[in-house]
């Protein structure tokens, strides 16, 4: 009797860590989706979008976050070859030019 209860419960842990494994395998992680589909633009493909916007070279880079840490927009302090400082702003999620603006020196 003792043999089929240790036997039942060494099957039952087995069972238990194989579906474990397996639901880890089979679903994604729940945050990594959640960034891929909120992100359609990488800050790599940003920054190519903004130099386009303004020529120059980029000296700073920042991703704009949202309350809940959702990266909402990519911000790059461009400088031009006549030394202005330019702030341009990229959608995450479209691509599209935000805004363009002369930052402070």
């Amino acid at each position: 009797m003792k043999k089929f209860a240790l036997v039942g419960f060494v099957l039952v842990a087995i069972l238990t860590f194989v579906a474990v494994g397996m639901a880890k395998t089979v679903s994604p992680d729940f945050n990594e989706v959640t960034i891929e589909k909120s992100q359609k633009i990488t800050i790599s493909e940003a920054k190519k979008i903004a130099l386009k916007k303004v020529e120059g070279k980029v000296e700073e880079e920042f991703e704009m976050e949202d309350q809940s840490g959702k990266v909402t927009s990519y911000l790059f302090v461009i400088r031009t070859k006549d030394k202005k400082a330019m702030e341009v702003t990229v959608d995450s999620n479209t691509g599209e030019v935000l805004s363009v603006e002369e930052g402070i020196e």
